[in-house]
């Protein structure tokens, strides 16, 4: 996590967590807040590497145990990572802000690397489950992307790594609206856990863990490539014990 990397490098990187959790004041300032406190831990290692970049860092009491659409969380704290005012992250902002809402071009999708598309699924990405055919798929939050955003992602992964996707329009009930989110198939979810499972903190891999079975992993829809990948989460994910929401 803590390697050195090229200026293309990093820009690729923070490009992903931009399009994700973390955000740009108009001030140019980078700021992110987690409950991972690992992945701040990922994200400041790439801003120290920066010139001129200060970052600071606090923790964020987030209150009593929270529930959420009928589910409890139990963690209260939030770990938060900021910086300095700075050129560089005005720049940024200025390619992915218009109108003063995030949104998405494809010459941002183009200066992606593949760390920056982990970053971007560990902030915004998760694991789907449908029942009726007990498969298992991944997804990633794009609620409040425009249509020509979506359009962009999507051409964007199929251009550049053969990688369909859909979208999937996203109920939460309790009269919240409907939200469009990219979507993956289970053949296109291993082709996307093959390029990003090793940028990953331990503690956020379950989100990759498509559960397959021994026969599944040995039969004809998974690749060997995949296999590797597989074999990694399954070793490298924390146990179920650990403090992990």
């Amino acid at each position: 996590m803590s390697k050195s990397r090229s200026a293309v490098e990093i820009r690729g990187a923070l490009l992903g967590t931009i399009l994700g959790d973390s955000t740009v004041t108009n001030r140019g300032e980078f700021s992110c807040e987690q409950i991972t406190e690992s992945l701040i831990d990922y994200k400041q290692s790439i801003l120290n590497q920066i010139s001129g970049v200060l970052t600071y860092r606090h923790i964020r009491d987030r209150g009593n145990i929270q529930i959420i659409n009928n589910k409890t969380y139990g963690r209260k704290l939030s770990y938060v990572v900021q910086t300095n005012s700075h050129n560089y992250f005005s720049k940024l902002r200025d390619r992915l802000y218009m109108n003063g809402n995030k949104q998405v071009s494809y010459s941002v999708l183009e200066d992606l690397t593949d760390e920056g598309i982990a970053m971007w699924f560990m902030d915004d990405g998760y694991l789907d489950y449908k029942k009726s055919s007990a498969t298992r798929y991944l997804r990633i939050c794009t609620d409040s992307f425009d249509k020509l955003s979506l359009k962009n992602i999507q051409r964007y992964f199929l251009e550049y790594y053969q990688i369909e996707t859909k979208i999937y329009m996203h109920n939460a009930g309790h009269g919240r609206s409907i939200s469009p989110r990219i979507s993956f198939n289970a053949e296109n979810s291993q082709k996307l856990i093959c390029i990003i499972y090793k940028y990953f903190v331990p503690e956020l891999l379950y989100k990759l863990d498509l559960h397959y079975t021994e026969f599944s992993l040995n039969s004809k829809r998974c690749s060997d490539e995949y296999r590797e990948a597989a074999s990694y989460i399954v070793q490298h994910t924390p146990s179920k014990d650990d403090d992990i929401v």
